[in-house]
């Protein structure tokens, strides 16, 4: 039997805050450029807030240094470039009953700036 072993609520919490307050870096490169523009059309930012951006919306999980997490989608997917990819064009096939809404419309290059936006958030 293996005993997992989390941080205390509180400490998790705090880093959340802290986390928070640090705002996330402008996007590196043309195509991560792109991907913060696709993340404002396809209202990305009316569920997700990133900090030192004007995105504050309280829906969806914060994503200010969502590259800096080990897991997505609350540890269903481990946070990989490819795996990002999955979760953006369609989270609810692999997450049933979760409210972000598939975006199997978007080209591959379009779902390529938009993780290339989200991996420069650490």
């Amino acid at each position: 039997l293996i005993k997992a072993q989390g941080e205390p609520p509180a400490k998790v919490e705090a880093g959340k805050t802290a986390q928070k307050q640090i705002p996330a870096p402008p996007p590196a490169g043309s195509q991560a450029e792109e991907g913060k523009k696709l993340f404002d059309q396809y209202s990305c930012a009316s569920c997700h807030a990133i900090a030192g951006t004007d995105h504050d919306a309280q829906v969806g999980p914060n994503l200010t240094h969502v590259a800096s997490r080990p897991l997505l989608g609350s540890g269903i997917l481990a946070n990989s470039p490819q795996n990002l990819v999955r979760w953006v064009k369609d989270a609810p096939s692999i997450k049933p009953g979760v409210k972000m809404p598939s975006y199997t419309q978007l080209r591959d290059a379009e779902l390529q700036a938009l993780v290339a936006y989200l991996e420069g958030l650490k």
